[in-house]
């Protein structure tokens, strides 16, 4: 019965999997990191030929362009991958032992996807596509800022002499239409095909990934409970996470 449950857990939640390509991406756009050490000041003359450099290979746009049909073709491609995935990987990952999942046999989440969800692929599609939509539109505003950034990194990283030169290649028929394309590589369906051959690969891994995960983690003592925290810390941590002392509870485990 506890096994049926948790599969059952598991199987709720793949739609959410499904959408981790979006979230991993919106977070790793949009959450706050911790400031960069400040590089030392560019020298003028090299950040004025860098500032040119910087607007051949990212041009203004150059996000919308990427976020455009080809991240949609990945995207489906993703969701294939997934549906191909057996649901005795993902509940592995879901924290099951080999011998809770020896009965599930080689049926695929796109089959159990479809009873529990008939609409998933859609749900997915459209989810990606607004949460894509939404972060283009944001990446977008900041691409002035990313442009200014990359000048300085190529500043920082080439002599005045590499400046020119790579200046005077991108200046070429086949320089302009390498740097205006050389992002947009990365986008197309050869490059997107072995991305996506990567997700499968990852989740049988990723059972293998967490043990090791654990064993490393093995030498540290285990959280405290909340039992274990001294009155000075449960109020400290109740006013953090907005909630009364008493109220203060132990993460589920199980």
């Amino acid at each position: 019965m506890k096994l049926a449950f948790r599969v059952g857990f598991v199987l709720a939640g793949a739609a959410v999997l499904a959408l981790s390509p979006a979230s991993a991406l919106a977070q790793t756009t949009l959450a706050p990191t911790p400031a960069p050490a400040a590089a030392p000041v560019a020298d003028p003359a090299k950040l004025a030929v860098a500032r040119q450099i910087a607007v051949k290979v990212f041009p203004l746009g150059s996000y919308k362009r990427m976020f455009g049909d080809g991240f949609g073709k990945m995207m489906d491609g993703m969701a294939d991958s997934f549906a191909e995935m057996p649901i005795s990987t993902l509940s592995q990952i879901a924290g099951l032992s080999q011998d809770d999942v020896k009965d599930l046999g080689d049926a695929k989440i796109g089959e159990a996807m479809s009873i529990y969800d008939p609409h998933w692929r859609d749900r997915m599609k459209l989810g990606t596509s607004s949460v894509f939509k939404l972060v283009a539109e944001l990446m977008g505003e900041f691409e002035p800022r990313i442009q200014e950034a990359l000048a300085r990194a190529y500043a920082h990283n080439f002599t005045l002499d590499q400046l020119n030169e790579l200046l005077a290649f991108f200046n070429t028929p086949t320089g302009a239409l390498y740097a205006d394309r050389s992002m947009l590589m990365f986008m197309d369906p050869e490059v997107m095909k072995e991305s996506q051959a990567l997700v499968p690969e990852l989740m049988k891994k990723m059972p293998e990934i967490m043990k090791d995960v654990q064993e490393e983690q093995a030498s540290l003592p285990p959280p405290r409970r909340i039992q274990d925290l001294s009155p000075e810390d449960r109020k400290k941590l109740a006013g953090l996470l907005g909630v009364k002392v008493e109220n203060l509870d132990d993460p589920k485990t199980e």
